[in-house]
């Protein structure tokens, strides 16, 4: 620290904003959000091209918890580069506050600048985001059009991600087909977790229509995945099923799979269900 505190006091242009942008990085480290304020806003002070819109940019990040309209103006600040990178990221998270707050033309707006940088991580990051905006609004079909558009990305997390909000979305507007096409394409992924609970929701989905069969192979199918979380979520509903459609010795194996997982939660849940059955 102290050798980059002489290189800013010595306020040489070449070095003065990484000196004060890597000492914001330390004392962000050692929880001293004060000099960590400072040292950033110095590195932002110095209009640097690269620097200042990475000091903006992690300046808002520190800031996000603790006080949002700073956080929000050090954003504004990294848009307001328009750096490749930074600009579009502080858009994204400026977006998600201004929703938190309400503000969800605000956030529109955000996620917007994000979408029209091209940025191939925050694009569908931040086209997801509007596509949940615009479902929070019931504006239904600009949801499932911003969903499509981040699967169309390609991209190897998000897009499955999408994948499982649009069969969701169209699962609640009654969309049976439509919704058995989105989960699909999410379990055509083979993302470790988008599709364990792709499967999940699609056997949600057929077992609500009736279709017992199918939703205990659905389930299977996300068991069989082996996730750390989704396997037991998907073991015990399968648990349920079972229970409920009077195979009791099945249920009771399902729900001690569960416990076997080691997920606390759930085997707290599942352990209950088994006391119900008298195990």
């Amino acid at each position: 620290k102290g050798t980059l505190q002489q290189l800013i006091l010595q306020n040489d242009a070449d070095v003065m904003p990484t000196a004060a942008f890597s000492l914001g990085n330390i004392l962000r480290d050692e929880e001293d959000l004060e000099g960590a304020k400072e040292a950033y806003q110095r590195a932002i002070d110095t209009n640097h091209p690269e620097i200042g819109p990475q000091a903006a940019y992690s300046l808002g990040f520190l800031l996000e918890r603790t006080d949002a309209l700073a956080a929000k103006a050090a954003y504004q600040r990294a848009i307001e580069s328009s750096h490749p990178d930074h600009a579009p990221r502080a858009a994204v998270n400026l977006g998600n506050i201004l929703w938190s707050e309400g503000d969800a033309a605000g956030a529109k707006d955000a996620y917007q600048q994000a979408i029209e940088s091209n940025h191939e991580e925050q694009v569908p990051k931040a086209t997801i985001n509007l596509g949940i905006a615009l479902r929070g609004e019931r504006d239904v079909e600009g949801a499932a059009a911003a969903f499509e558009a981040a699967i169309s990305s390609n991209h190897a997390d998000l897009g499955p991600a999408a994948a499982v909000r649009l069969g969701n979305l169209r699962a609640e507007e009654g969309d049976v087909p439509g919704a058995k096409a989105a989960y699909q394409q999410a379990i055509d992924s083979e993302h470790p977790e988008h599709a364990s609970q792709a499967w999940i929701d699609l056997a949600n989905l057929i077992r609500d229509s009736g279709d017992i069969d199918g939703a205990k192979s659905a389930y299977e199918q996300a068991i069989e995945l082996g996730h750390g979380l989704r396997a037991p979520e998907a073991a015990f509903n399968l648990g349920g099923l079972l229970r409920d459609h009077g195979d009791l010795e099945n249920a009771k194996a399902a729900f001690k799979r569960v416990i076997d997982s080691n997920h606390r939660e759930a085997a707290v849940a599942a352990q209950a269900a088994l006391d119900e059955l008298g195990e």
